[in-house]
């Protein structure tokens, strides 16, 4: 047998390999490339632990007793994440979610390479060591999932320590909150923490909210960024932290970290304060949280109400198709948001819902919406319920005294009937506004007529049609087709031959109500009206009227030899079916 080194394999032998390489990267499931990876910020990542700070003396009626938990959450595949949840579980004791809390946050889609942060307000409970009981814990596990599969999970430690209130702890130099606010509005938080003496080690934990009445689900923490400090911790520019390390030690005072955390308004009509603080670790067991957390003004976070001034429209280029014409019947929808407020806000996702017998078929090349800006977007052919799903604080912008605009066709089947097509925009699970238009598809009314004359010989006399005598014309009209006439559409013009004389009077000759010259009858179904004051003319002339205006002759009473023609314009839409609907009209006339 003969053995190859590697360094002197054939040419061949290292083409193998290389092929080999490519197929498996060729191969590799397009789930496995789209990861999630999550970092804990809350805490302390490597340890998996958060500390919380619990007035030593006063808790609960004096000092935080909820903080954020949770951390940054990263797209580290090579596609857009869809549909990803985050969920905290498995809280023990005194340890639960702040009241307005879900323990289920609806991320959105996460495009390869993002980040948000994703945190829950958790409230907890005052230390039991003071009366020589261990501090109390709870675990939490953080569960984030993914529509392809993709998940990652983390369980960490939280602990409720004593702490004391002190200006070391991170004195509340100043808050201000940024312009808002609509639904879908991300609004700024600014808050300033000031720093005493800083050993090598120190641990901060800064936060935006410690009390448990504050709306966590309405106004969800979505990103933090670090915008000034003089503090070794903390590097302008940090994002998505809330714990921090000093490496160095920083004697003295006049030491600052301020923080802008970024707010999304979920929810209209919600008011809600925040209380922010921050809790330094000093000497090697002690904490101690900011000193003015409970006292002053200015040191809180006033959220205005969150109101909902956006308007949903629907529209159609094109409300009607004929049945069997111009196939296939494409319309073109249109689905406009518009915001009349003076803040930029975000439409997650936008829900159209097809009417039985419709298709998508594309979005347009002028939409708004598209592929560029969207996680999920409907194929070809899909029917019911069509889903636009924005890219998780990307998209879909709806800017400040503007409309964004969904457009898209579908296809509506050659079935005759009514196609009722609603759509509806979400900003998170709220409902911003819903619209609908309707598009029609009709059929042909087609008509069928025939003409019938019989000897007027009401007393059975056993006349004959000889001059001198009457004759009874009836004009007898079909809707044969497979659907109904435009209203008032329908116009008979009868010929009168100069052989005859119109009769206009009491065509029955009878004594009792008057029934006028003319007789209309229907079937049922047919759908018409008859005025005979109003719905009949006459003419007189030569050449045949085109209009029913155009029928203006007065005829005289009794026998008039100068009606030439007579009109009819029975009222209302004549309606198809089966038996086919069908009217008629009849009318004497003298021979002479």
């Amino acid at each position: 047998m003969k053995t190859y080194h590697l360094n002197k394999w054939p040419h061949f032998g290292l083409l193998n390999i290389w092929l080999c390489l490519v197929l498996m990267l060729c191969f590799v499931p397009s789930s496995a490339l789209a990861t999630l990876s999550f970092t804990f910020t809350s805490g302390n990542d490597a340890t998996n632990q958060q500390t919380f700070a619990a007035d030593s003396n006063k808790c609960p009626t004096d000092g935080p007793v909820a903080a954020y938990v949770g951390g940054e959450l990263t797209n580290t595949g090579l596609t857009t994440e869809s549909n990803v949840t985050a969920t905290l579980s498995n809280l023990i004791g005194d340890f639960v979610l702040a009241p307005a809390q879900p323990a289920t946050i609806n991320v959105g889609s996460l495009p390869a390479g993002d980040s948000i942060f994703v945190g829950w307000l958790v409230a907890y409970p005052c230390d039991g060591s003071k009366n020589n009981q261990p501090s109390p814990s709870s675990p939490a596990t953080l569960d984030f999932q993914a529509d392809s599969g993709s998940s990652v999970s983390r369980t960490v430690t939280l602990t409720s320590r004593n702490a004391l209130s002190a200006n070391a702890g991170g004195q509340i130099i100043s808050t201000i909150l940024g312009p808002g606010a609509v639904v879908g509005m991300t609004i700024t938080a600014d808050v300033t923490f000031g720093f005493g003496n800083i050993d090598q080690q120190n641990e901060f934990l800064t936060q935006p909210a410690g009390n448990t009445d504050f709306d966590s689900g309405c106004l969800q923490l979505v990103e933090t960024e670090v915008i000034s400090s003089n503090v070794q911790a903390a590097t302008v520019g940090d994002k998505n932290k809330l714990y921090f390390v000093s490496p160095v030690q920083q004697s003295g005072n006049g030491y600052f970290i301020e923080i802008r955390f970024f707010y999304r308004y979920l929810c209209a009509n919600v008011v809600s304060v925040a209380r922010p603080f921050s809790v330094q670790t000093s000497g090697n067991t002690n904490i101690k949280y900011s000193g003015n957390y409970d006292g002053g003004t200015g040191i809180t976070f006033d959220f205005p109400v969150g109101t909902n001034p956006f308007t949903l429209s629907k529209t159609v280029n094109q409300d009607n198709f004929l049945l069997g014409q111009s196939l296939p019947h494409i319309g073109t929808y249109t689905i406009s948001v518009t915001n009349p407020s003076a803040f930029d806000s975000k439409i997650d996702r936008i829900e159209d819902v097809l009417p039985s017998g419709a298709s998508f078929v594309a979005v347009s090349n002028t939409s708004d919406v598209n592929a560029s800006n969207s996680s999920t977007l409907p194929a070809n052919g899909d029917t019911t319920n069509l889903d636009f799903i924005g890219l998780t604080g990307t998209s879909y912008d709806l800017p400040a005294g503007g409309t964004l605009s969904l457009i898209y066709t579908a296809n509506i089947d050659d079935t005759l009937g009514t196609y009722t097509n609603s759509a509806s925009a979400y900003i998170g699970s709220t409902l911003i506004d819903t619209d609908s238009v309707d598009v029609f598809v009709l059929g042909g009314a087609e008509l069928t007529g025939s003409k019938t004359v019989d000897v007027w010989d009401p007393n059975s006399e056993g006349l004959y049609a000889i001059p001198g005598n009457d004759v009874l014309y009836t004009i007898s009209a079909s809707n044969i087709g497979n659907g109904p006439s435009d209203a008032d559409s329908i116009l008979l013009i009868d010929v009168m031959p100069s052989q005859l004389e119109f009769y206009n009077d009491d065509i029955d000759g009878l004594s009792g109500p008057e029934t006028g010259p003319i007789i209309f009858a229907q079937s049922s179904g047919a759908g018409l009206s008859f005025d005979p004051s109003t719905d009949v003319r006459y003419f007189d002339g030569t050449v045949r009227p085109t209009t029913f205006a155009d029928c203006d002759y007065t005829p005289a009473s009794g026998y008039d030899p100068n009606v030439s023609f007579i009109c009819f314009n029975p009222k209302g839409s004549m309606q198809s079916g089966d038996p086919d609907p069908e009217f008629s009209v009849s009318f004497r006339a003298r021979i002479e």
